[in-house]
């Protein structure tokens, strides 16, 4: 069915009162799923087909030629109407895609020459984006950094622990034997219970709904602790005087002269 085809049918439902069903797929399972169940359109993912492969994500901000799109549109029998990211088509044998990318129809654009060329300050927004949730999400680790380096960097080196491994059971006050240990928990366990048991019936903040088979805890009310913590958080901020993000920056950048690694994408000043 042609582009126009496609969209005359979709009028015709919405003058009916009918909805347009839209669903996503990355993998042909998941296409397949969203054609039995009828829906009129399906929207591809990619990232579905690069995890597949055991690629990250971040490889469906790439942008990829044509063949790629119908290598991702083979996958699926009904007519594609929809390619997120990695995508572009610039050829007529791609026609029946009737939508462009959310995210490529910003970052592609045509140049003078009529032939495609990329946004840079969207494309660069993109790709920092992709990178920030990849960055949080552990799929994209940096070198030499303590807070977004590999999630085993974090562990003791194995040849540390092995030389160290007493010493630190010891301190801890541990047994090396893991069943030992968990005798241990599971002696504690059976010591809290029973000492629960003996305490419930007696305890005022304890409501037990025998027909809901629930139990409700009454609110505990504040301690004079956190009183005590509030005023002298007070004292300390009353001491401290109050700074300006700017000028803490002014006062760094005189310091470290850091701004001079920050420079504006064209010609011009620093920043």
């Amino acid at each position: 069915m042609k582009r126009h085809g496609i969209l005359d049918r979709f009028r015709a439902q919405l003058e009916a009162g009918k909805p347009i069903v839209g669903a996503g797929a990355g993998t042909r399972l998941s296409a397949k799923c969203v054609e039995a169940g009828g829906a009129d359109l399906i929207v591809i993912h990619n990232s579905g087909r690069f995890r597949m492969a055991g690629r990250g994500s971040l490889a469906g901000m790439l942008l990829y030629d044509v063949q790629a799109i119908r290598d991702a549109a083979a996958d699926v029998a009904p007519d594609v109407l929809v390619l997120c990211h990695g995508t572009q088509w610039p050829s007529r044998r791609t026609s029946n895609l009737s939508c462009p990318a959310p995210g490529a129809c910003h970052v592609i654009g045509r140049g003078r020459d009529g032939q495609t060329e990329i946004s840079r300050p969207h494309y660069e927004l993109a790709l920092l984006t992709t990178l920030n949730e990849q960055l949080k999400s552990g799929d994209v680790t940096v070198a030499c950094s303590h807070r977004w380096t590999h999630f085993g960097e974090y562990l003791i080196p194995r040849t540390t622990w092995e030389a160290e491994r007493e010493q630190h059971y010891a301190a801890l006050g541990l047994p090396i034997d893991s069943d030992m240990y968990l005798t241990q928990l599971e002696e504690r366990l059976h010591t809290e219970t029973a000492r629960v048991d003996r305490r419930t019936p007696q305890n005022p903040a304890l409501t037990i709904d025998r027909d809901k088979a629930e139990f409700h805890l009454a609110r505990l009310k504040a301690s004079p602790e956190q009183d005590a913590a509030n005023r002298l958080k007070d004292l300390l901020e009353s001491r401290m005087p109050v700074v300006e993000l700017i000028d803490a920056l002014i006062d760094v950048d005189n310091a470290t002269d850091f701004l001079h690694y920050f420079l504006q994408s064209g010609r011009g000043q620093r920043v």
